[in-house]
């Protein structure tokens, strides 16, 4: 009897648990987060038909996990935030490529945010406004437009050393912008740090000085350069 009783108990706390597990699981405040459903974006379909890129969030998350896929398509460019007051927290998928321009403008609430590997492009004003405190930099990304601007407590980002965009394109990007635009090195090397103008890290004077050093090009400037033109079209 004190054996089956044992056993019910046991039981029992099993249930509980599995319970316990599942309902954090869900929360995103013990397990993996769950991607938020299809029905809360309107989105577009490439015309080849190979990706899908978000034109509006409908839905109310504060802590938003954007799916890697829609019907099945990879979610490759991010758009469609502008002025959501309501985000506190953003996963973008593996899957994107690119952050639109001004797609989480003014999103006042949003702390923090997830960039995966894989991401190559952030476009001007995609995270203007915010109030994101802490950022870290795919190694991925090859082009950064001023997508930190205005920023007022932003205090920390991190920028890997061998990140393609520091390393890969801002070299020949200066050199196309010297020798067919006519910029010198103090307009260049104020583009760059216009990324983060108006952000408390744009205080930050180790990070002007490396900024100068590698020449990180705040690539509105691309709108000039025609190898970002022709890498840039597949989403455009």
């Amino acid at each position: 009897m004190k054996t089956a009783k044992r056993f019910a108990m046991l039981a029992g706390l099993a249930l509980a648990l599995m319970a316990v597990l599942s309902f954090t699981g869900c929360n995103g405040k013990g397990g993996s987060a769950k991607a938020a459903p299809e029905s809360d974006f309107e989105f577009k379909l490439s015309d080849d038909g190979t990706f899908i890129e978000l034109t509006e969030y409908k839905g109310n998350a504060e802590h938003l996990v954007i799916p890697e896929t829609i019907q099945g398509v990879p979610v490759e460019v991010i758009d469609g935030f502008y002025q959501n007051k309501k985000i506190k927290s953003v996963v973008i998928p593996s899957s994107a490529k690119v952050i639109h321009n001004s797609a989480f403008l003014y999103c006042e609430s949003l702390e923090k945010v997830t960039l995966p590997e894989g991401l190559f492009c952030i476009e001007g004003h995609a995270f203007s406004n915010t109030g994101l405190t802490s950022v870290t930099l795919p190694k991925s990304l090859e082009y950064l437009m001023a997508a930190f601007n205005e920023c007022d407590k932003l205090a920390e980002i991190n920028i890997p050393d061998d990140a393609a965009f520091l390393v890969k394109n801002a070299t020949e990007v200066a050199v196309f912008l010297s020798e067919e635009k006519g910029w010198d090195d103090e307009a260049i090397a104020r583009s760059g740090e216009e990324i983060f103008s108006g952000s408390k890290i744009n205080e930050s004077v180790a990070l002007q000085k490396k900024l100068r050093e590698i020449k990180c090009i705040n690539t509105e400037a691309l709108t000039y350069y025609p190898k970002a033109k022709e890498k840039y079209s597949r989403w455009y």
